[in-house]
């Protein structure tokens, strides 16, 4: 009696768990399609559906949901829509592209919008912007900038000198390039002080977002004097992190944090000893 029971429970297990299965690929599955596209060639607008719902897939779409990606006409622009029907909820991201062409473009970010909950105005990349966004005096990818500074040095860490940069540089989505010169000093006290650089370098930006951390670096020729040292001047290095913002703009902000490394030191007036400098410096710089 035992074993039979057994057994038809066992039965039972077998019968039941391809329809175990089927239910749970259901509640599991999701789809995503080609809505109204009126307007749209039918090719072009098959196209953009594929490359948006493989956008979507990328991003992980919701178990059971409904994507459907939609094209419509505006005069000579192409809007698109993506909408997502998640068990009964709905969410809607709209783009407006300069032609069918830029769904290429807009597809990573319609998708991450909708997907993460964002607007689409905060998925805006450098290298990820339509042409109806930089008609709005935003920026091109890769373009000259000149760039205005305010620092505090310390090149001994006794005390501090005002001084101002400049820099003319060149600017991508990912880093830039460039040479400038910087000028300080202090004469008002017994700490007098003079720091002068002329540098080239780089820098790496860690995003391409509106808002960006970077770290750089390059090779500076130097100046230092100060109370009770000669003055001297040589090649070294220096190395930077900061923080620019607007950088989707033509004029954007900068906070920079600085150390200069010199290949040489300073001799002590009367000649008897030597004392190495590296001087460090905070600042803002406004390019434009």
């Amino acid at each position: 009696m035992k074993d039979a029971f057994l057994g038809f429970l066992l039965l039972g297990a077998v019968v039941g768990f391809p329809s175990t299965m089927a239910h749970a690929q259901e509640a599991t599955a999701w789809r995503c399609e080609l809505g109204d596209h009126e307007g749209i060639d039918e090719g072009d607008a098959r196209t953009a559906a594929k490359l948006v719902c493989a956008e979507v897939q990328r991003g992980g779409p919701a178990a059971g949901g409904v994507y459907q990606v939609g094209l419509g006409k505006l005069g000579s622009a192409v809007i698109l829509t993506l909408d997502a029907d998640v068990r009964g909820a709905r969410d809607q991201r709209q783009m407006k592209l300069s032609g069918i062409e830029e769904v290429a473009t807009a597809a990573p970010r319609i998708s991450e919008a909708l997907l993460r909950g964002k607007s689409v105005d905060q998925t805006e990349r450098l290298g990820g912007l339509t042409n109806e966004e930089t008609k709005n005096a935003k920026r091109k990818q890769g373009s000259m900038h000149f760039a205005l500074g305010l620092f505090a040095v310390s090149p001994n860490m006794k005390s501090v000198a005002p001084g101002v940069d400049f820099t003319l540089h060149y600017e991508t989505a990912d880093f830039a390039i460039g040479a400038g010169a910087r000028f300080a000093g202090k004469t008002q006290d017994s700490n007098k002080m003079m720091y002068d650089a002329m540098h080239i370098g780089g820098r790496y930006y860690l995003t391409s977002a509106e808002v960006s951390p970077f770290l750089g670096g390059g090779i500076a020729w130097t100046w230092l004097t100060g109370n009770g040292v000669e003055s001297n001047n040589g090649i070294g290095a220096y190395a930077e992190l900061g923080l620019e913002i607007l950088r989707m703009h033509s004029a954007h902000l900068a906070a920079i944090a600085r150390v200069d490394v010199p290949a040489y030191s300073l001799a002590r007036s009367g000649g008897s000893s030597t004392s190495y400098y590296a001087p460090a410096s905070l600042g803002m710089a406004f390019t434009f």
